[in-house]
């Protein structure tokens, strides 16, 4: 229930600043029709600058939505993570997954290497997106498999794109 209510609270920012960036695009383009009075390469250099300024919006945008999406994981990372919030993280990683079925670059693959037995599962990859029910089923398997009274290592991995692409989870 948290997580959804993270979740929630996560797309109503993202809407929230998307308004608002698109709210300032439009004074700016207003301010421009308005003022009539520029000569063309004023008015050229006007847009020019909204150019510019809505390639600063863009970028912003990206590093917040990078941020949103990286800092729930990011929270779990560590040397000595109990097992109950190494299950948090993958109730995390489950909630992430319905949220974003249909695109991979926001599914994280998960290595889980357990050095009692020697066995590496790993869940996710290419095919979260092509079988997502799949995956979150494996997901919830490994979840269980996580004992709330061990410690582990929890490391992340990056995409060129800045977004968590792998969270490796080790015992």
């Amino acid at each position: 229930m948290k997580n959804k209510i993270l979740t929630i609270g996560l797309v109503l920012l993202l809407s929230a600043m998307l308004i608002v960036f698109t709210g300032c695009g439009k004074s700016e383009e207003e301010n421009t029709v308005s003022n009539e009075e520029n000569t063309s390469s004023n008015s050229s250099n006007e847009v020019n600058e909204e150019n510019e300024t809505s390639s600063s919006t863009s970028e912003q945008l990206d590093e917040t939505v990078i941020s949103t999406f990286n800092s729930p994981i990011e929270s779990y990372e560590g040397e000595a993570v109990t097992g109950s919030n190494v299950r948090s993280l993958i109730g995390t990683l489950l909630v992430n997954a319905a949220s974003n079925k249909d695109d991979a670059e926001y599914i994280p693959t998960v290595e889980f290497e357990d050095s009692d037995s020697n066995i590496t599962t790993i869940v996710g990859g290419e095919t979260a997106v092509e079988d997502n029910d799949t995956y979150t089923e494996e997901l919830t398997n490994l979840r269980s498999e996580i004992d709330s009274s061990h410690e582990y290592v929890v490391e992340l991995n990056y995409a060129e794109s800045g977004l968590v692409n792998k969270v490796i989870i080790n015992y």
